[in-house]
């Protein structure tokens, strides 16, 4: 008896599918990614092939990989929901919406709001050698300055697509471009998941882009301003002790903090060079 000669078998045959997972871990978070099929495997690869993979057990159900209208609108779903069920629960620390790069040993720390700019000057600055670690979340463990950076691609918006051609070569699947932008896959620049090993925290910057700006200017802050800015990235003050006020007021009172009003990108990047690349290995001298 042929499998074909019986729609219900053969429907059944087409509906399974091998479900394989792998578990992404950020400090005490993990969650496993699910994948069915060589599509999703590979927006799944490309989306946390930079990220560690812990022995740790995830938690919660498996998030599935989409499959959407194309490869980068998928991913881009994915890094959302990725990022989202990272944050859901994390008590241990403070969660920030930033970019993070590392210069002369140190995280650099920009947070900002969503089209505040970041992403844009994290490529920038991971094309000129600074080494990029995340464009989006970081996690900062509770009365500590470890950096732990979601690793995750980057993501330009329509308006600094023209980075990529700033890039080193890389694999057409290292970089995806679509009507909302492009992701940049973290392998372009070299990084590496840093999620078991945290880096120590420099300097916090908030950025500024304008294109009506004067000039560039980087502005050091006193400890109040900068506490109270810093609370305005903080995507976890519900699971946190007074929402985390006193450990976001912590960590700016420990860290040099700057807000940086720009302009001009190369202007930008060599203000911030004057000022932290020098010092980054020790912030006391900032």
């Amino acid at each position: 008896m042929s499998a074909s000669s019986h729609p219900g078998i053969v429907a059944g045959m087409l509906a399974w599918r091998v479900v394989t997972a792998r578990t992404i871990g950020l400090h005490t978070q993990t969650v496993a990614v699910a994948t069915s099929d060589d599509r999703t495997r590979a927006v799944a690869d490309f989306v946390c092939g930079s990220l560690e993979s812990p022995e740790a057990a995830p938690s919660g159900e498996p998030i599935d990989t989409p499959k959407l209208g194309d490869d980068a609108t998928s991913a881009e779903a994915l890094m959302r929901e990725l990022a989202r069920r990272l944050v859901w629960n994390y008590a241990d620390g403070l969660a920030l919406h930033a970019a993070a790069l590392e210069l002369s040993g140190r995280v650099i720390l920009f947070p900002a709001t969503s089209g505040g700019g970041k992403s844009t000057l994290a490529v920038h600055l991971a094309a000129s050698g600074w080494r990029f670690l995340t464009d989006e979340l970081v996690f900062v463990p509770l009365r500590t300055s470890d950096v732990y950076p979601l690793c995750r691609p980057a993501h330009l918006k329509p308006g600094s697509v023209f980075l990529l051609g700033r890039l080193p070569q890389s694999q057409e699947r290292d970089v995806q471009t679509y009507e909302h932008g492009a992701l940049i896959s973290p392998r372009v620049f070299g990084a590496r998941a840093t999620s078991s090993a945290p880096l120590p925290l420099g300097a916090i910057v908030f950025p500024g882009y304008s294109p009506d700006a004067a000039g560039t200017a980087l502005e050091r802050l006193s400890k109040g301003v900068a506490s109270y800015t810093l609370t305005a990235a903080l995507v976890n003050a519900r699971n946190l002790p007074q929402l985390g006020v006193a450990e976001c007021a912590r960590l700016a009172t420990c860290t040099p903090t700057f807000r940086l009003s720009y302009r001009d990108l190369e202007d930008a990047e060599a203000t911030l060079y004057r000022t932290l690349g020098a010092t980054a290995a020790s912030p006391s001298a900032l």
